[in-house]
Order: C-alpha cells, then structure tokens, then sequence
C-alpha cells in the first residue's frame, strides 16, 4: 500500500470517436454512456452540439428506420448523418421527442452508410439505450389490373424508392393478369 487513495481515472469510451462508431441493426438496443467522453462538437444537425458524445454507425436498407433514446437517464438529443466521417452530412437532429429524451424518423437510402451521434442537452452527460426499429413502408393503391378491368389491391414498396420497386396485387378470380405501369405524364 502506498497511502494513495486517488480514484482511478475511467476507461476511454469505445465509440467517442466517429471513426470508432459501433454498428447498430434494425431490431437491436444497445446500451451505452456518455460519461467520460468528449464533444466532437459537429456543429448544428436539427439541434446543437454542446455535450460530450458518442456514434453509431447504421447501414440503410430502404426502410423507415426510427433511432430512439427514449427512457433515457438523462436529457439527450440525437443527430444522424449520412456520408463518412471526414464529409459528414446532416439529415436530422432531435431534441426531447419523448420527454427530455430524443427519437428520429426517416426513410434511410438503401446501402447509405448513417453516422448516429449522440448527445445531452447543454452539457448533460449520461447512459442510455439506443434503439433502431425499422419497417417497410407500404402504400395501397386501387387500381385496374389486366384488360379484362378486374379490380386489385395494389400495394407498392418501399415508398419512396429508388433503382427497385416491389408491386404486390391480388385479383378477385384466377387467371393471368398485366400490369402497366405510367408515370404522372401519362407515358408508360
């Protein structure tokens, strides 16, 4: 024994940093703090950046995604950004969604890498739960399928899309069935 009663100085977060962001998936919670970590300070993303902080790296699918903090321990906010960490991007911020924690919404683009930063308001630190929740947007369409007139249900997703779209339509009698497609103009 040397006399020395200093408290230990705590161990570097992981993921304080964006290049060290830990992936996250749809349907997963992670657990996490913000205690001990520094401010990247990245400026303002739908809300400031004033606390320390640390990332998350989400790869899009297309789906509606929804990155929550709600039930949080302390007053958080959340940012996401698209790109990479040296060309970051915004697309959201948040700040008290639900209660004095913070959630986010959007359509993600299909392969986009999303940095997922967060973060307290003024200079609150603290743990929290980080949920991404994804689901496939759909939008129901009535329409005339085949040149018989025969209505369908016809649902499109995901909405919005890009490159690829998935039509689904179930007539009210078998037989074969075309679908034309035209766009607002008219041309098919």
């Amino acid at each position: 024994q040397f006399g020395n009663n200093c408290p230990l100085p705590p161990l570097p977060v992981a993921n304080d940093l964006c290049a060290d962001a830990i992936d996250i998936v749809c349907g997963e919670i992670l657990s996490g703090t913000t205690d001990g970590t520094t401010n990247d300070a990245v400026g303002l993303c739908g809300t400031d950046n004033t606390a320390p902080d640390v990332w998350y790296h989400f790869v899009g699918d297309g789906s509606l995604t929804t990155a929550g903090l709600c039930g949080s321990a302390y007053d958080t906010k959340i940012s996401i950004f698209e790109g990479s960490c040296s060309a970051l991007v915004c697309v959201y911020g948040n700040d008290d969604a639900c209660g004095l924690q913070s959630e986010i919404s959007w359509t993600s683009t299909l392969g986009t890498d999303y940095y997922i930063l967060i973060h307290g308001f003024g200079s609150s630190t603290g743990a929290f739960d980080l949920s991404v929740n994804c689901s496939v947007p759909k939008t129901s369409l009535s329409g005339t399928v085949s040149t018989d007139n025969v209505e369908a249900s016809i649902e499109a997703y995901p909405n919005p899309f890009k490159d690829q779209i998935t039509f689904a339509f179930v007539l009210a009698e078998d037989g074969p069935a075309t679908l034309e497609i035209f766009s607002v103009t008219g041309e098919k």
